[in-house]
């Protein structure tokens, strides 16, 4: 059997974005309600009337209803996703329209009393530097994989430039055991060999037959829960649940419903508890960008810019769920002044009460960002900035932007001919990195629920956050670490220390307790 060419494997540098989005934000008066395209509310008549003459759908931004979602966010009344407005998933809307007619549908739908806002939102794309990393490896197909566990230096200890995984695996709990982990994306490749022991497959959503995303989500499970055997990878939580939530729809036909981004957030969210975790592995084009899509990802953003983004993290953030988003590949300072106006039209404007949520005052997604720094073994420091990275106040930390070993894309075993049997030591950016902080997360929030004990998003970030339980980020040739914030790489030897008592403390905790109670 012939092996494949490169070519076969990654046509391109990165894959085709996501559709762009009409986003439709209506007045929380209006009490819009839409079943099947029929529109009722308070003096929704012209809505109606534009929606049926340009031929359009519209329908809830979110997958549900209006009224399932205001039952859904009715205990979250401290969470606000703009000034002076609580979180309210039910005021978002998406059109469905050919992409041609957008920017004409805004200009008509912002005219309307009962919309505050219709905005395109530019179309999802990976968050990895170069997605066409598969290589010719010059051996013949064979049956056999190798075990490249050996080659996963970022499972090593601290010292060695990995994240210490040994030092969680030790403890009960510590590989990711009662933890579900769900990536949001747009395609996977879940009957690889190395990924069969923990999988829950795709939730929801329609992957994209393209098969730059499916290698791209293919690579993020490898990282989060390789199977513990002796081939190919070992995640570094293997014993997680780990399932994807796509962002495509269930039709990729032209003029069909398209399933959003933020829908495939809250469908995450709502097949999740409390303390596990939902890992965001796309990013957009921002303003330096002109909300364009760009080979050089120059100007991109983490997604919780957009404000019906931001509200599908925060409905997961505060049901409790922690979630993982990558910063993005934009080399962007996410702290600069021009992020705290929104985009003129057609991409704009927001809502009055919306506010840039990168400063995390007064908005705060509660999201863990992450930014990609230079992993060990290289010629620039270790720990310091990947230069693709964004970076800013708002980045928690950091995990390897390159060089990363995982599932997918060929090239690294002798089984090139089987899609189920690809290998990279290649994977990269923010991608590789957000993966290997989610892992991170799994590993210590099992250890955690092995003590009956459920850590709060709040807490892991501030954990990450901290140079003193991590490894911390160094200067670099792309920048100072007090000027270019990736923040710490983690370091889980330190940090199950910190966050994890031993099962005897735990036990001499209850039985003072229950002395304090007696007495």
């Amino acid at each position: 059997m012939n092996q494949p060419t490169t070519e076969l494997h990654n046509p391109t540098k990165l894959p085709p974005p996501a559709p762009r989005e009409l986003i439709v934000i209506a007045e929380p008066k209006a009490q819009l309600r839409v079943r099947r395209n029929k529109i009722t509310g308070v003096d929704v008549a012209r809505l109606a009337k534009l929606i049926a003459s340009e031929g359009v759908i519209i329908q809830p931004l979110y997958g549900v209803s209006e009224e399932w979602l205001l039952r859904r966010t009715a205990h979250l009344k401290e969470v606000n996703m703009g000034v002076g407005q609580r979180l309210d998933l039910s005021i978002f809307y998406k059109i469905t329209a050919p992409d041609e007619k957008f920017e004409d549908l805004a200009v008509k739908l912002r005219a309307l009393d009962v919309i505050q806002a219709a905005y395109i939102k530019p179309g999802a794309e990976l968050t990895i530097v170069n997605n066409n990393i598969a290589f010719e490896s010059g051996l013949l197909p064979g049956p056999v994989t190798g075990n490249f566990t050996p080659q996963q230096i970022y499972l090593k200890d601290a010292s060695e430039g990995g994240v210490g995984a040994g030092c969680a695996w030790a403890k009960e709990g510590g590989r990711g055991q009662q933890v579900k982990i769900i990536d949001v994306e747009g395609a996977w490749r879940f009957s690889h060999e190395d990924l069969t022991q923990n999988s829950s497959g795709q939730i929801g959503g329609g992957s994209t037959p393209d098969l730059g995303w499916r290698n791209h989500g293919t690579a993020v499970l490898g990282v989060l829960g390789g199977d513990i055997n002796n081939l190919g990878v070992t995640g570094i939580c293997p014993e997680a649940i780990v399932g994807g939530s796509s962002i495509f729809g269930p039709s990729i036909t032209p003029g069909a419903p398209i399933w959003s981004a933020a829908a495939a957030i809250r469908l995450a969210a709502d097949n999740l508890n409390r303390g596990d975790i939902i890992l965001i592995e796309h990013h957009l084009p921002g303003r330096k960008a002109d909300f364009q899509p760009r080979d050089d990802q120059l100007g991109y953003l983490p997604i919780e810019w957009w404000p019906c983004n931001l509200a599908a993290i925060q409905y997961a953030t505060g049901r409790g769920i922690i979630v993982v988003e990558a910063a993005g590949n934009g080399k962007q300072n996410l702290d600069n002044i021009i992020y705290e106006d929104d985009p003129d039209a057609p991409f704009g404007p927001f809502p009055d009460w919306w506010r840039n949520p990168f400063p995390r005052n007064p908005i705060d997604s509660g999201a863990i960002v992450i930014g990609a720094g230079i992993p060990p073994g290289t010629l620039k420091p270790d720990r310091s900035r990947l230069r693709e990275s964004n970076y800013g106040s708002m980045v928690d930390a950091q995990g390897w932007g390159d060089n990363v070993v995982s599932c997918g894309y060929g090239g690294l075993s002798e089984n090139d001919a089987d899609e189920d049997r690809w290998y990279t030591s290649r994977f990269n950016g923010t991608s590789s990195a957000a993966a290997m902080v989610a892992g991170v997360v799994g590993c210590i929030q099992g250890a955690s629920k092995a003590v009956n004990n459920v850590l709060d998003p709040a807490i892991v970030r501030a954990s990450l956050r901290d140079d003193n339980l991590n490894s911390p980020q160094t200067d670099g040739p792309f920048g100072t670490a007090s000027v270019v914030r990736i923040g710490p790489r983690p370091d889980l030897c330190k940090l199950m220390d910190h966050l994890i008592p031993t099962p005897g403390i735990i036990s001499k905790l209850k039985s003072d307790l229950r002395r304090l109670l007696i007495s």
